[in-house]
């Protein structure tokens, strides 16, 4: 079943899904994509006897059921009319939506927690993935910095997992067939929009997902026009001083002002740019999940071995500023190109870049001379179609074994059959599953697994 079938159906929250399958493998690969719904029964039917043909079929049912025809409740506050997030009161509430990659939520939640430990911080409120709602109280006196909106943002803008930073300000349900960009923009024509009066230009920007009989873009001209009459302010769609989201979700439209990317430098420098390349922000959270950045002035050797254009290394150069940095990608054009974006991002002088197979690592790499290996393995069409995944994992982690030190950490993206990599590794005494998460990114499911080496 494509991924888009299966974030529609989980969208429809039936309160039971009943999935009969021909290809045990597939389904294997496919269930973890159902997040808000756990196993029940299983069962195995021949259909075809004397072959090696037969159905699976699964039961899937709600892990928090909601009653038919209901739509589930996001608990978030809604901002008074009027009141500006960013102006200065005593005591004070900032509301924040922070957008990640879907199941990257946690670590959302994590590196928030570390900045601001008093908030309120709800990981995908309503059962909206990829998006953590950030509640923080100020109860200091007016003149201090920190009960400013601006120094709030500016700190969550500085979060390694976070795409963007919304100020929240109201959401309300929509209906399934009678609502109509009309009538959303007829609903927040009385909102007041902070920083809209004081701005030289504005844009609106729709996120769509569901069955609507309308696109993204209608909903973007609907609000716009309704703004421009209503404050006199010009629609600019490149660099406006301020952006209005208004996302419909299904049956949410959630309202807010962007404050923009969270791009550090570092990711901006990018030169080499392949059509397929590993988000940002899911290099970070490798990284995070390894326990590497609980302390980032640590003298240790990370490896990538299937560098691709270097966007783990990059990331880890930026966060782990003493680490030794070693790179191994098989395709010259691919290692010339991640050459370039090291040298674009000054890590050159502490990153060791070679070409050569993964597989054979062993004879590249020193060995018990790396740390962690934090890498994502192609698993699309370069793999090609008769890969031997099964001979793939298990020459990886004999390799592995090698060059890693005792206690050494391992975080690695596996995108297609992952019961042959967690087979791979139950076969082994030496590495140890400590956890694994299912992301998506560019499309894609890939599942993110840590492991520990104990030689």
């Amino acid at each position: 079943m494509h991924p888009a079938a299966i974030r529609r159906l989980s969208e429809l929250a039936p309160r039971k899904i009943v999935y009969v399958s021909c290809n045990p493998e597939a389904l294997a690969e496919e269930l973890p994509q159902f997040r808000d719904y756990q196993l029940g029964s299983v069962a195995l039917f021949d259909m075809f006897p004397q072959t090696p043909h037969f159905e699976a079929v699964v039961e899937l049912t709600p892990r928090s059921p909601v009653a038919p025809g209901k739509v589930p409740f996001i608990e978030m506050p809604q901002v008074n009319p009027g009141q500006d997030p960013g102006a200065r009161q005593h005591p004070q509430t900032h509301v924040m939506r922070l957008t990640t990659n879907p199941g990257l939520e946690n670590v959302v939640v994590e590196e928030t927690r570390r900045l601001f430990p008093t908030a309120r911080l709800t990981p995908r409120p309503g059962g909206i993935q990829a998006q953590v709602l950030f509640e923080y109280e100020i109860d200091k006196p007016v003149q201090s910095e920190q009960a400013s909106g601006e120094w709030v943002v500016k700190r969550l803008q500085g979060l390694g997992a976070v795409h963007r930073v919304i100020s929240h300000l109201c959401h309300f349900t929509v209906g399934r067939d009678s609502e109509t960009p009309a009538h959303i923009a007829e609903r927040l024509s009385e909102l007041e929009v902070p920083g809209l009066a004081a701005a030289d230009s504005f844009r609106v920007t729709t996120e769509r997902t569901g069955n609507q009989e309308f696109r993204s873009e209608l909903v973007q001209r609907a609000v716009g026009a309704m703004l421009v009459r209503r404050y006199d302010k010009p629609v600019k769609l490149d660099e406006p001083a301020l952006e209005l989201r208004v996302d419909v979700l299904e049956r949410h439209c959630l309202v807010g002002v962007d404050h923009g990317p969270a791009a550090p430098p570092h990711r901006q420098a990018r030169v080499f740019q392949p059509r397929i390349t590993l988000n940002s922000v899911v290099a970070y959270a490798m990284l995070h999940v390894t326990g590497l950045l609980r302390n980032r002035e640590a003298d240790i050797t990370l490896l990538d071995p299937f560098l691709g254009s270097g966007t783990i290394l990059v990331e880890a150069g930026a966060q782990l500023p003493n680490a030794a940095l070693h790179g191994i990608e098989i395709d010259p054009t691919t290692a010339a190109g991640a050459r370039t974006n090291i040298e674009a991002a000054g890590l050159t002088h502490r990153t060791t870049i070679q070409r050569a197979d993964a597989r054979l690592l062993s004879q590249r790499v020193a060995a018990d001379s790396i740390d962690c290996i934090v890498t994502n393995p192609p698993f699309g069409v370069r793999m090609g179609k008769n890969t031997d995944f099964g001979a793939l994992y298990r020459d990886l982690l004999r390799e592995f074994s090698v060059v890693l030190r005792p206690n050494a950490t391992v975080a690695l993206l596996v995108g297609k059959r992952r019961y042959l990599f967690l087979e791979s590794i139950q076969a082994r005494s030496d590495f140890e599953l400590c956890g694994s998460t299912l992301i998506e990114t560019a499309g894609v499911f890939p599942e993110l697994f840590v492991l520990r080496y104990h030689s």
